[in-house]
């Protein structure tokens, strides 16, 4: 089942909160105050997010790894 471009957006939200503060994830999302806390406890139990979350933090984790190696590559030949 696709993710909704909200649910997408809760992921991103959380992923940039350091997974740390999943209330505060869904309302950026637009999520509403009221119901912010048990739509994100709904959310981290849903396996497309679940997911989707660690799709995500994959793709981050490999752009990281591309940019250490372009600016170490950067670093040899300011130093050499």
């Amino acid at each position: 089942m696709a993710l909704t471009e909200q649910r997408k957006l809760f992921v991103d939200e959380y992923i940039k909160l350091r997974c740390k503060n999943a209330t505060k994830a869904a309302i950026n999302a637009g999520y509403s105050k009221k119901s912010a806390q048990s739509q994100a406890s709904q959310l981290l139990k849903d396996s497309n997010v679940l997911e989707y979350l660690e799709e995500r933090k994959g793709q981050i984790k490999r752009e990281l790894q591309q940019e250490f190696i372009f600016d170490a590559l950067e670093a040899r030949k300011v130093m050499h």
